[in-house]
C-alpha cells in the first residue's frame, strides 16, 4: 500500500499539474478514504480491499479525468469496478436459479404492503432531498445525501419513531408547504426509485442460497464471514439476516441492531469463534448463514484499467 501511494504522489507531481491541483488532490484522497471506510463499515468489502481502493485513487491525477465530477473523480474507479461485477452476479443469478424459484421471489415483493412501504419511503425519501437542496440551495449529490440521511435515522431511532410514518409525515408537509417540488419529476423518480429496490431486494433473495450456506455453530472457523447478525435481546442470542440492498440499509442496520458479530467482512478471529462457541447455551439456533466470498480486489484492478482506458468511468 506504501509503495502505491507513494508511487501515486510521484505520478501526481510528473503530471505537471501537481502543485496547481494540490487542494483537489487531497480532497480527492479524502473524499475517497470516507468512501471507503463507509463501505467497509457497511460490511461490504474487507479492510485489505478498502486499502488498495485509496491506494489506487492515489495513482491517477485529477487532471487525468475527462469528465467532471466535482470533488471526488476516484469515483470513477468505483463505478469501472461495482458495475461490471454486479451485472456479472446478476447474470450468474439468472443462470442459476430456475424459474419456479425466480416466479416465488417475485410473489413475495408483489405483496401490497412492501410495494407501498416502497412508494411512501421513496417519496418521503425524495420529497426530503429535494426540499433541503431547495431550501439551502445546495447540490446533493449520492455522497452528501448519504451522511444526511444516517444522522436523520440515527435521530428518529433515539426517539423510537418508525421511519416509516416519519417519512408519510414529512411527504404530508412537503406537499402542503412546498406544493412545487409535487411534478412529474417526483413521480418519475419515486417510479425508479421503486423499481430498483425491488429489482434488488429480487436479486438478493434469489442469490442468498447461492452465496451463503448454513454452517453449524460447532463448525466454525478462523476467516469464515458471517452473512447473519449474532444479536443479544431479553429472550436470549438470536440471528438476524443483514440487509445487503444499499449503502444506507447496511448501516442503518448496523447501527440500530449493534449486533455482538456480524458485519466483519475480515472473517472472524480465532478469538470471536471460540466467543460464539462459548455462547451456544445462550443461544436459540444451532446454525448461522456463512458467506461465500467474492474477489473484489480483481474487480478493483479491472476497474482501474477501464478508468485509463476511458479516461474516467464507463458509464
Amino acid at each position: 500500500m506504501i509503495l502505491l501511494i507513494t508511487a501515486g504522489i510521484l505520478l501526481n507531481y510528473l503530471a505537471g499539474t501537481f502543485l496547481c491541483h494540490i487542494s483537489l488532490f487531497v480532497i480527492n484522497v479524502l473524499v475517497a478514504t470516507c468512501v471507503a471506510l463507509t463501505i467497509w463499515l457497511a460490511g461490504l468489502w474487507s479492510a485489505a480491499d478498502a486499502k488498495l481502493y485509496i491506494s489506487l485513487v492515489f495513482l491517477f491525477p485529477v487532471v487525468w479525468f475527462d469528465r467532471p465530477y466535482g470533488y471526488f473523480p476516484g469515483v470513477a474507479i468505483l463505478i469501472n469496478s461495482t458495475l461490471p461485477l454486479a451485472l456479472l452476479l446478476i447474470g450468474q443469478v439468472l443462470v442459476q436459479t430456475n424459474r419456479v424459484q425466480r416466479f416465488q421471489a417475485i410473489k413475495k415483493i408483489l405483496r401490497p404492503g412492501f410495494l407501498a412501504n416502497l412508494v411512501v419511503v421513496g417519496t418521503g425519501a425524495i420529497l426530503l432531498r429535494s426540499a433541503i437542496a431547495d431550501f439551502f440551495n445546495l447540490r446533493l449529490d449520492y455522497f452528501l445525501t448519504l451522511p444526511l440521511f444516517l444522522g436523520l435515522f440515527w435521530v428518529v431511532g433515539r426517539f423510537k419513531i418508525k421511519i416509516i410514518y416519519f417519512f408519510i409525515f414529512f411527504a404530508i408537509l412537503c406537499l402542503i408547504f412546498t406544493p412545487h417540488l409535487a411534478n412529474v419529476r417526483l413521480f418519475l423518480s419515486v417510479l425508479i426509485f421503486s423499481i430498483l429496490m425491488a429489482f434488488g431486494v429480487w436479486i438478493i433473495s434469489l442469490a442468498q442460497p447461492l452465496f451463503s450456506q448454513q454452517v453449524k455453530i460447532s463448525e466454525l472457523k478462523e476467516g469464515m464471514i458471517l452473512n447473519e447478525m449474532i444479536i443479544k435481546k431479553e429472550q436470549g442470542i438470536v440471528k438476524q439476516p443483514m440487509a445487503f440492498l444499499t449503502l444506507l440499509t447496511s448501516l442503518t442496520q448496523r447501527m440500530k441492531s449493534k449486533p455482538l458479530f456480524g458485519y466483519n467482512p475480515d472473517g472472524l478471529k480465532e478469538s470471536e469463534v471460540k466467543e460464539i462457541q462459548k455462547m451456544r447455551g445462550k443461544m436459540q439456533f444451532e446454525t448461522i448463514g456463512v458467506a461465500k466470498t467474492l474477489p473484489f480486489a480483481f474487480a478493483l484492478l479491472l476497474g482501474v484499467l477501464m478508468t485509463y482506458f476511458f479516461r474516467g468511468s464507463f458509464v
